[in-house]
């Protein structure tokens, strides 16, 4: 079948599924009472979504297989059911059909008199004041991905030619509803599609599994290929986590092997050293570590790096009689030391793969920067990773973690929060001896949304034979809602009042730094 068939048809079937479940959440989904005695409520909503999919199942399943949603695309992809060079038009088609569905919803609901879209939220997704429960991006995130991570087994477990006959079509068409009822904590009936008509259909009897097999049929051809399968768990898992990355970035696969990384404990130092003297006295120095043990396919990993720049100087002050005027060579000099740097950070971490392409991480890190005002910040998480490409040229990693911080600032206040974390991971060697590596991850507290960090760790190193390389590296490290600092106030004539004032610190830091790498 040509491809711009089978995206007409993804077209179609998405611009069908959105128009009936979300049509039916915007325009019938009232809850019946007194004065409204047709309202279908939530339950109306959930079987509204599972039946515009069965519909179109029927109709255009044999045709493209019947997605109509990105995260069965990417999920299928993921598990070497779908071709990589397919999933872009496959998406666009299935955005233009709901774009192309919600403008004729909105014709059709602006008809009536005091219809306002924003203040009906006209079936979008909602967390706090736009949740009906009031509930929490937390929530929302956790709802999010256990319903989706159900979805895509469901999907998987009911089409895998292991999967018990006769059972399939039971388990989709009744997969809708507590989907959408557990929604109602987090949205306004946003669509999360359940795909009604997955499975194998039971043929050793007749009745009314007959058009239920036939339609299941037709999707099986077009969904999975007849080739010979794997283990059905190595399938699922992968394909199942991969709704989690409906919304990331796609990336073409190279096709380069990977060169195999070497086995068992690996470890490189790096240090750092500056030091200044005359009118100005300063001392930097740096230091980092990153210890490996590393398995086929598995890598623990201890990194540590410490980082502290003091400089020396010394003030004059003038001294004033009583009367404000100024002593004759009455001048007192003062020296003291400034700490203008000073970051320690310490690292545990775990990584396994699923398949080739993902992995599940455990992570535990501790941070002090007590210039920018923290004295102590603690995070503990997990989460999911992707391998977009590797091979000996560079690699292009990115991962999904939940994790809960505790820190503590210089002015004695705590905070402790659920958060989570995103990271991109890209390293080109651009000759044998050469490469760039930037690994940049945001930082979100899901308590709220506005105190959000970035931090962005680039280097350039050059190996000069196999045990020492050189390497530039330069962080910048962004805090959204930086903490507070007290300093001093000082009188008229120079003298400490033994006051303080506190102002808010910078938002950027910029950590530059040129070491000598030593690998063992």
């Amino acid at each position: 079948m040509k491809l711009s068939k089978r995206c007409a048809a993804e077209f179609f079937g998405t611009f069908w599924l959105v128009f009936g479940g979300c049509g039916s959440a915007v325009l019938a989904a009232a809850f019946p009472d007194s004065v409204n005695a047709l309202g279908i409520g939530l339950l109306g909503v959930s079987f509204a979504f599972g039946l515009t999919v069965l519909t179109m199942a029927y109709t255009v399943g044999g045709i493209s297989g019947g997605h109509f949603n990105p995260a069965v695309t990417f999920g299928l992809w993921a598990g070497k059911r779908f071709p990589a060079g397919e999933i872009l038009p496959y998406v666009v088609a299935q955005v233009l059909g709901a774009i192309a569905a919600s403008g004729v919803l909105y014709m059709i609901a602006s008809g009536k008199a005091g219809f306002d879209a924003a203040a009906s939220g006209f079936a979008a997704n909602g967390y706090g004041t736009h949740s009906p429960g009031g509930f929490t991006i937390g929530s929302a995130l956790i709802a999010e991905i256990v319903l989706t991570l159900f979805f895509l087994l469901i999907i998987l477990g009911s089409t895998h030619k292991r999967a018990p006959a006769g059972f399939a079509p039971l388990a989709i068409l009744r997969e809708p509803r507590p989907q959408h009822r557990a929604g109602a904590l987090r949205r306004r009936l946003g669509p999360l599609p359940a795909l009604a008509l997955l499975g194998r259909a039971d043929r050793r009897r007749p009745g009314w599994r007959v058009p239920v097999q036939r339609a299941v049929r037709a999707r099986r051809q077009a969904l999975i290929p007849r080739k010979g399968t794997t283990d059905m768990l190595k399938r699922l898992i992968p394909i199942a986590v991969a709704a989690l990355l409906a919304a990331a970035v796609f990336a073409p696969v190279l096709a380069q092997e990977a060169e195999k990384p070497k086995l068992g404990w690996s470890d490189k130092g790096e240090l750092a050293w500056t030091l200044t003297a005359g009118n100005a006295d300063s001392n930097t120095i740096s230091l980092a570590n990153t210890l490996e043990y590393r398995w086929p396919d598995a890598l623990f990993k201890f990194y540590a790096f410490g980082i502290r720049s003091r400089s020396d100087e010394t003030r004059y002050f003038q001294v004033y009689d009583d009367f404000g005027d100024p002593v004759p060579d009455a001048i007192i000099e003062e020296s003291f030391t400034t700490v203008n740097a000073e970051r320690y950070v310490l690292a545990l971490s775990f990584e396994d793969k699923i398949s080739a392409r993902m992995y599940w991480f455990g992570a535990v890190g501790w941070e002090r920067n007590e210039p920018s005002g923290l004295s102590s910040r603690l995070l503990a998480g997990g989460g999911l990773g992707n391998i977009w490409y590797e091979n000996d040229r560079g690699h292009f990693k990115s991962s999904y973690g939940i994790n809960y911080t505790w820190e503590s600032f210089t002015d004695d206040s705590n905070e402790d929060y659920l958060g989570g974390t995103v990271t991109a991971d890209w390293l080109w060697k651009f000759s044998p001896n050469a490469s760039f590596q930037t690994v940049d991850t945001l930082f979100l507290n899901f308590m709220e949304m506005g105190d959000w960090r970035i931090n962005s760790n680039n280097s350039l190193t050059v190996q000069m034979n196999k045990l020492l390389a050189l390497k530039v590296g330069l962080a910048l490290l962004y805090d959204n809602e930086p903490a507070t600092l007290d300093f001093p106030v000082f009188g008229r004539y120079g003298g400490e009042t033994g006051k303080t004032v506190a102002v808010e610190a910078d938002k950027l830091d910029t950590i530059f730094t040129t070491a000598l790498v030593v690998g063992f």
